[in-house]
C-alpha cells in the first residue's frame, strides 16, 4: 500500500489548524447537543431530493462525538435503499 504524504506548504498547515479546531470544537459538544445536532442535519439530509431519488447510499458509521448514523442507516433501510458502510 503506497504511503501517503501530507503536501507541506501554509496551505497544509492552514488545513491542520482548522482541523484541530473543529476537534476541539466537537468534543466540547455535550451528549445532549450532538443529538440535537445530529438531528437536524438528519432532517435535512432525509429532505434532500438526491436522497430521495437515490437508490444506493454510502454512510459511514459514527463515532460518540459524530453526527449519528445509526438511525439514519435505519431509516435508508425503511425507504428501501441500500446502504453501503
Amino acid at each position: 500500500m503506497a504511503k501517503l504524504m501530507k503536501s507541506p506548504g501554509p496551505l497544509s498547515d492552514q488545513k491542520a489548524a482548522v482541523r484541530q479546531l473543529l476537534r476541539v470544537r466537537r468534543d466540547g459538544l455535550s451528549v445532549a447537543q450532538c443529538t440535537s445536532q445530529s438531528a437536524g442535519i438528519q432532517s435535512r439530509l432525509l429532505q434532500l431530493p438526491e436522497i430521495n431519488t437515490a437508490k444506493v447510499i454510502f454512510c459511514f458509521i459514527s463515532t460518540l462525538r459524530e453526527v449519528s448514523t445509526g438511525e439514519l442507516i435505519d431509516k435508508f433501510l425503511a425507504l428501501g435503499k441500500t446502504v453501503l458502510v
